[in-house]
């Protein structure tokens, strides 16, 4: 109760979001940004009504005064075929490496991972990532995996490298004692600033659901597409880490 009324004054003081001025066009992101600040849940229904998605441009449109003007189309990134996704600091060599820091190097690109990617659709043959998706909330995740399985050619594959749920358990819930359990939320979680942790039968529901025909779980450096062998540099993560290629 205390909490609620405090959030009430707190929006009497800064002024109701869903009554504010907004952009008549908000990209994915920005759009899920501004109903998050929106209390309650019917303030934010009210507010999402407004908008219609225009998925090719990835951005959505506030309708409530008739059709809104097109937005331009993104500029797309050229690539050879194979997208290193996350990257962070680690350039394959071949590859166009993608995340959202800054890096002046000719085989890296800048880009929001969590918006519409800018590669045009069925033109990458090979995808990687590595201990990235962790870091996202499972719909962040989903719509990551949705926005590599668009820009997948038919037959292409998305090796995926991460902490398991499997893994995690083992290492840092084991044994499942109270304090197991607690030093298990710090050392899985927080320390690294982790979110989720995909186990191999979720995995397989949401890669199957978003259309990937085949999911084919591997070890470490391993795989059928010689590609894709050795792309890993974690060996020190191997039983904790999942492995796993997925075909379009």
């Amino acid at each position: 109760m205390i909490k609620r009324i405090a959030r009430r004054l707190l929006r009497i003081l800064r002024g109701d979001p869903a009554k504010r001025p907004h952009p008549a066009q908000m990209s994915h992101r920005e759009l899920v940004q501004f109903l998050r600040k929106i209390d309650p849940w019917d303030k934010k229904t009210a507010v999402y009504e407004h908008f219609k998605c225009d998925p090719q441009r990835g951005r959505w449109l506030d309708w409530r005064g008739g059709p809104p003007p097109a937005a331009s189309m993104p500029s797309l990134v050229p690539h050879q075929g194979k997208i290193n996704y996350g990257c962070g600091d680690v350039l394959l060599q071949g590859w166009l490496n993608a995340d959202i820091i800054s890096i002046d190097d000719p085989r890296y690109v800048r880009i929001n991972l969590l918006e519409s990617h800018p590669f045009e659709s069925s033109s990458v043959r090979l995808a990687f990532t590595e201990d990235m998706i962790e870091h996202l909330t499972q719909a962040q995740s989903i719509f990551l995996l949705s926005e590599i399985y668009r820009a997948l050619i038919p037959n292409g594959v998305a090796r995926l490298s991460f902490p398991c749920l499997e893994g995690v358990l083992r290492k840092h819930y084991t044994p499942s004692t109270a304090e197991g359990v607690m030093r298990g939320e710090i050392e899985a979680y927080e320390i690294w600033d982790h979110i989720h942790f995909y186990s191999m039968e979720e995995l397989r529901l949401v890669a199957s659901h978003l259309g990937f025909r085949e999911i084919k779980f591997v070890e470490f450096g391993i795989s059928d597409h010689e590609e894709l062998q050795g792309l890993e540099t974690r060996d020190r993560q191997i039983g904790l880490n999942l492995y796993a290629e997925l075909t379009k």
